[in-house]
């Protein structure tokens, strides 16, 4: 993944395939995974959305949709879900967009995911947010 203008890796766990990108406000997380063969993109947002939604208080779900890549060779799902979140800081009112890509061959994931505050307008990181994504997406089509 090539990191967007002003964007920093903060943390990597090479274990789990995850990494966090940072601009100081605003993060971006990524994280390859696999599932099985078949399996939606929709399908997969709506799940982590889902878990998402367990973990925060006034957690309201966007809608999960279809995203047009023009490649057949993906099934690309997004969605979005704001909430608070109890962290070691305290209770966080957040943001999360995610755009998470299931490659249909053998079910090779990414997921990535934008988490603002509240206070944030994610608009305004939309494009570097989805240079990041297109980036990924390539590598997930070039990887073996």
């Amino acid at each position: 993944m090539v990191p967007a203008d002003g964007w920093e890796k903060a943390y990597r766990d090479e274990l789990k395939n995850y990494i966090e990108l940072s601009d100081g406000k605003a993060i971006a997380v990524d994280q390859a995974l696999r599932v099985d063969t078949g399996t939606k993109g929709t399908d997969v947002v709506s799940a982590y959305l889902k878990q998402l939604q367990g973990k925060m208080t006034g957690a309201q779900l966007g809608t999960v949709k279809t995203l047009d890549v023009q490649n057949d060779k993906l099934s690309v799902g997004m969605g979005s879900i704001r909430g608070t979140r109890a962290t070691s800081q305290g209770s966080v009112k957040l943001n999360y967009f995610v755009i998470i890509s299931v490659r249909k061959s053998d079910g090779l994931s990414v997921l990535t995911a934008l988490i603002t505050d509240s206070s944030t307008d994610p608009s305004g990181y939309s494009d570097p947010f989805l240079q990041m994504a297109e980036s990924l997406l390539n590598s997930q089509l070039k990887a073996p």
